[in-house]
Order: C-alpha cells, then sequence, then structure tokens
C-alpha cells in the first residue's frame, strides 16, 4: 500500500471509503484526483511545519547562546544596569544550572524568525500546542511579561524542558 500512514490509521481509510462510494451512489462524478492522495499530502504538510517548529527552536537556541551578554541575566553577577547593551536586549535568561525558561522579547524573537525564513505564526502556535511557552494565568497571550533591564517587557518564553527536549534530539549528531 503506497499510504503506509493508512496502517496506523485504518479508521481515516475507512472514512474517507465510505464518503467517496456514498458519493457515486449518489451520482456525484468521480473525482479528478486521488482523495487519499490529498489525505497524504495534508498529512506530509503538518508533519513537516512541526518539524520547522522544532528547527526554529533549535536556531533560537543558538543565537541565544551566541548572543548570550544581550539576555538580561545571563552573565554571572551581572547587576541590573541602567544602560541597555550595544543593541539591545535581546530578552532574560538566568545565568545559573538550574534556569527554568529562557525569555525572547516578543519582538527580537519575530524578527529573528522571519530572517531565517520561518512562518512566524506557525511556529509560535506549534511551540504553544506543544505546551513549550510559559504564559501568564490565563494563557490567552503566547507572551508573559518579565524584567528585561530595569523595565517589564513582554517576552516569548520557553520552558527549559523544551529547550531540554529540543537539545536531546540533536545529542546523537
Amino acid at each position: 500500500m503506497p499510504y503506509g500512514w493508512l496502517g496506523r490509521h485504518p479508521q481515516y481509510h475507512a472514512d474517507l471509503s465510505t464518503k467517496h462510494d456514498s458519493g457515486i451512489e449518489l451520482g456525484a462524478p468521480l473525482p479528478v484526483t486521488d482523495p487519499l492522495a490529498i489525505a497524504w499530502e495534508a498529512v506530509l504538510d503538518a508533519s513537516a511545519e512541526a518539524d520547522r517548529a522544532t528547527e526554529a527552536l533549535d536556531d533560537a537556541l543558538s543565537w541565544a547562546t551566541s548572543h548570550q551578554a544581550r539576555f538580561y541575566g545571563r552573565l554571572p553577577g551581572e547587576a541590573p544596569r541602567q544602560m541597555d547593551p550595544m543593541g539591545g536586549w535581546l530578552g532574560a535568561w538566568p545565568s545559573n544550572d538550574h534556569w527554568h525558561h529562557i525569555a525572547f522579547l516578543n519582538v527580537e524573537l519575530k524578527n529573528f524568525l522571519d530572517r531565517q525564513g520561518y512562518d512566524i505564526e506557525a511556529v509560535l502556535r506549534t511551540w504553544d500546542d506543544r505546551g513549550w511557552l510559559l504564559k501568564n494565568k490565563g494563557g490567552r497571550h503566547r507572551t508573559k511579561k518579565l524584567t528585561v533591564g530595569i523595565r517589564k517587557e513582554r517576552c516569548v518564553v520557553v520552558s527549559r524542558h523544551a529547550c531540554d527536549a529540543v537539545a536531546g534530539e540533536h545529542d546523537d549528531e
């Protein structure tokens, strides 16, 4: 069978087959394209986008690691500064080994993802769907206000668990 996913999801195949047969019985014209091929393309598109979200987090973490001095709290012994670093803050990231999250300034993260060619909305939606984002109570928005420098800023806050999960996928390489 060319559609290996149907072996794992026979209910979809049965549903598509039933609807196809019912349509023909009602006099509907035969489809010009294979409906299973269209369904398969949808599955592939969805899984490719999910993989892009993982790649996006991996890239964002690499970017953050290479710009640690621009993440508030990342440098050991750092006291609150009155002046922003050259180029401005990118977010907040505690310097200890027991950090629980990394916070990216919303605008800075979106600019980075855009420069890398990611679909920003799809990436953030997938991160949120996977439970990778830490949000305010109620969780309507994908951002959370945190202290960055001397101000409270709206940030996309990614859990340490998500960061470790993504990093773990690349340990074998």
